[in-house]
């Protein structure tokens, strides 16, 4: 588990994932004052480039985390809550985390079932 873990933390250190936590809620916010989407395109653009890479890359985490769909605009909104709780901690991390956090719930929802009836 270790050398996927630096193979991980490798991969999502290019562009944003250098930056800190607090570095990238304040580009978020600059957009937000300026109503400009400047700093979003650029975000938006690196979480869809990392999220089709690492949907490829199946033994991020094992390969019970392959597949995981979703919108960018979710993964934006999950990783301005990770980042407000994280603020010192390099965006790389958060992406991690993700990976993480996204297979531990598709395993859930496979034992489980989801909760909303049709």
């Amino acid at each position: 588990m270790l050398f996927a873990a630096t193979e991980v933390t490798a991969y999502s250190s290019y562009g944003l994932g250098h930056l800190e936590c607090q570095t990238y809620l304040d580009k978020r916010g600059e957009d937000q004052a300026n109503h400009d989407v400047t700093n979003t395109s650029y975000i938006h653009a690196y979480l869809s480039g990392y999220l089709t890479a690492g949907n490829m890359m199946h033994g991020l985490v094992g390969d019970h985390a392959k597949d995981v769909s979703i919108n960018i605009h979710s993964m934006v909104q999950w990783l301005d809550a990770w980042c407000l709780n994280n603020r010192t901690v390099p965006v790389a991390v958060a992406l991690e985390s993700f990976w993480v956090e996204a297979a531990r719930a598709k395993e859930q929802l496979k034992r489980t079932g989801p909760s909303v009836k049709p």
